[in-house]
């Protein structure tokens, strides 16, 4: 698994070349938070759920600001703020609404998504925007929550298979010692 977040660490790094992210790249150095740690990873991970749940580009922003403030690991963070994505949103946006529903009392029915006529880019976009913003109420409650559990899970998760990971990493490493 470590081998799959560490082929994100150059794909990072060139989002940290962006002007707008340019001010962070010593800090995220100097800090040393694309380093491999089972505590920086663990928070790396959660925050990247956290941060997933913002919409659009500030994503990434928010990600790296909490990366930097608590010391958890860049890579793991940006690669876990994609849980949202255009593949994914509609139905991560439906399954907030149903948490928001079960926590707020009242009829808070899903709007309809028939009213995607044009499948333009522009016009699927307005139609999209439309539709999130009839979700309501129940969204912006169900949201949050459902960002802030999957946060908190995904954080016990690494934290509990890290060790087992890495005991399969050393046994395996000990089976094919390296070439001089």
């Amino acid at each position: 698994m470590l081998e799959r977040l560490r082929a994100f660490e150059p794909a990072v790094l060139a989002q940290l070349a962006h002007p707008a992210l340019a001010w962070a790249k010593p800090w995220v150095v100097k800090r040393r938070l694309l380093r491999f740690t089972m505590h920086g990873t663990a928070l790396g991970v959660a925050f990247g759920f956290l941060a997933g749940a913002i919409p659009g580009p500030m994503q990434v922003i928010s990600a790296l600001v909490l990366c930097l403030l608590f010391r958890a690991n860049v890579v793991a963070a940006v690669a876990a703020s994609f849980w949202t994505n255009p593949l994914s949103i509609v139905p991560v946006y439906l399954l907030a609404h149903a948490i928001g529903r079960a926590v707020i009392p009242g009829d808070n029915a899903v709007p309809s998504i028939s009213g995607f006529s044009d499948l333009s880019a522009g016009g699927w976009f307005a139609d999209m925007a439309i539709w999130v913003g009839q979700l309501g109420q129940p969204l912006l409650v169900g949201l949050p929550i459902l960002a802030g559990a999957l946060a908190l899970v995904s954080y016990l998760l690494v934290r509990l298979l890290w060790p087992a990971a890495a005991s399969m990493t050393r046994r395996r490493s000990s089976k094919y010692p390296k070439l001089r």
